[in-house]
């Protein structure tokens, strides 16, 4: 085979062995992940993974990378480059769906990166990155409650068929705080019979992590009144924008600048875990601070120890991954993973896309709690989910796994979000090229709020003011701000 006008390459393993390029490996990669993702290939898989393959190839030829020291790093980074620009082409695409595929193949790859690094036990490997247990039990209870579709839900905003939505909200509230009650009885029981001296609770963006603290420690305060936990918001350890890697977009006619801080690599990692060893040690620190405005990191700002006794927490995206808590042993910690759970069918019978939930939650907080528009949360979420493809593939080493999603909450997105999707962000995305991950998730999540009602003023007025829907609609009683 000739490859940029040789006859033959190597390429550099992981291991430091050079072998021959091999393209007949891409393609079954590729085809594997069409097979697993695609319910109706436009095209046979084989045919699909052939052109793959070929992009893939041209791509490498094409980079400036010296084809002498080809890595697998190398050739992943180009498979998933293809993948992902397909959904350039939108209804010209491939595939029926470009970004499925793409975060498929990065979540597998980068979870059996993570397992030949040794950081992820095999056997502990979640390549469907969703806990099985959690999924099902979600989905019992929308069956139960007749609200396992957007047409069922339309139902109780509707008031149809006897339902009302005041009845389906109160039993979601129950449940959640029923998912609470027995999270702090585990919690609890570990804290009594194991040296837990850190709490940390982690999931993906928006999954709800800051409310379920926060529901947590209030049923534990029950429980265990002269318990005392504080808190350290692991967010202020980013780095400044200037160490951040740094993506561009064409808009207007104008370069925007979007920074990559979704990646543990973003936190000041050791500066971290050197704290958390001190604290456990009952030594007093210097926490720094973030100023998310203006992109800036600032040591040694805020004093902090722990009291003796004490548990400590961390709200962070990333907590499960071990780098960010190396210096804890792992018998010392408890990992609480949350995600938003949404077990509901659209129109088509698939399931509704727990990231695009996400998506629409932190495109409502985040305008107004990082300054950030809704525009630029749609086109940063490519960035968000490279960065979950090196937490998500740890959640069964989770010790407890909690739903932050709620079955009442696309209709009251939809009253928030939608209007500017469509007036908005979608012109913009539809008119620069650069932000085709933007687009095909806003033409997404369009189709999705097009299918619900939308809520009412006093349906939104239903949503308790301790539930988790209000951490991004605001109103939420946990804290100020929100």
């Amino acid at each position: 085979m000739k490859f940029g006008g040789r006859e033959e390459l190597t390429i550099r393993k992981r291991n430091g062995d050079a072998v021959p390029f091999n393209q007949a490996r891409i393609r079954s990669a590729i085809r594997k992940a069409v097979l697993a993702v695609e319910v109706k290939p436009k095209q046979p898989p084989e045919k699909i993974a052939d052109e793959f393959t070929a992009r893939t190839v041209s791509g490498l030829e094409a980079s400036p990378t010296n084809l002498d020291t080809l890595t697998v790093e190398d050739v992943q980074k180009a498979i998933l480059k293809v993948l992902h620009e397909d959904a350039k082409n939108g209804a010209g695409a491939l595939t029926s769906d470009p970004l499925r595929l793409w975060e498929a193949y990065l979540f597998y790859s980068m979870g059996r990166k993570l397992v030949r690094e040794g950081l992820l036990p095999d056997e502990l490997f979640a390549p469907k990155t969703i806990i099985d247990d959690s999924v099902r039990h979600v989905k019992a209870w929308n069956r139960r409650w007749d609200c396992d579709s957007t047409e069922k839900l339309n139902e109780w905003y509707r008031g149809e068929k006897g339902k009302d939505i005041r009845e389906l909200m109160d039993g979601a509230e129950k449940e959640r705080a029923e998912d609470m009650r027995n999270a702090a009885k585990r919690i609890q029981n570990a804290l009594e019979e194991k040296n837990v001296r850190l709490i940390a609770i982690c999931g993906p963006s928006s999954s709800g992590k800051t409310t379920t603290i926060r529901s947590l420690l209030a049923f534990l305060s029950q429980s265990l009144p002269n318990l005392r936990f504080q808190g350290i918001e692991v967010d202020n350890y980013f780095m400044g924008w200037d160490r951040h890697p740094v993506h561009s977009y064409n808009v207007g006619g104008e370069q925007v600048i979007d920074y990559d801080y979704e990646k543990p690599a973003a936190y000041q990692v050791d500066l971290l875990n050197e704290h958390l060893a001190l604290l456990l040690n009952g030594k007093r620190v210097l926490l720094p601070e973030y100023d998310f405005r203006a992109g800036r990191s600032y040591l040694d700002r805020i004093p902090f120890r722990l009291e003796e006794g004490a548990i400590l927490l961390l709200d962070c995206l990333h907590a499960i991954h071990p780098m960010m808590t190396a210096s804890v042993p792992r018998q010392n910690k408890m990992i609480v993973y949350t995600e938003a759970m949404n077990m509901i069918r659209d129109a088509d019978g698939e399931y509704v896309r727990w990231t695009d939930v996400r998506l629409m939650r932190r495109a409502l907080r985040d305008p107004a709690h990082r300054g950030i528009p809704k525009l630029a949360t749609f086109w940063h979420w490519w960035l968000v989910r490279q960065g979950e493809a090196e937490m998500l593939p740890f959640i069964k080493t989770a010790d407890l796994a909690l739903n932050g999603g709620h079955p009442c909450e696309l209709p009251i997105y939809k009253r928030f979000l939608h209007e500017a999707l469509v007036r908005e962000m979608l012109p913009v995305f539809e008119k620069n090229p650069d932000l085709y991950d933007a687009l095909a998730r806003a033409r997404r999540i369009d189709r999705l709020l097009g299918q619900v009602e939308t809520a009412s003023d006093a349906q939104v007025d239903l949503v308790p003011r301790a539930s988790v829907l209000r951490e991004f609609i605001g109103g939420s009683a946990w804290f100020e701000g929100l």
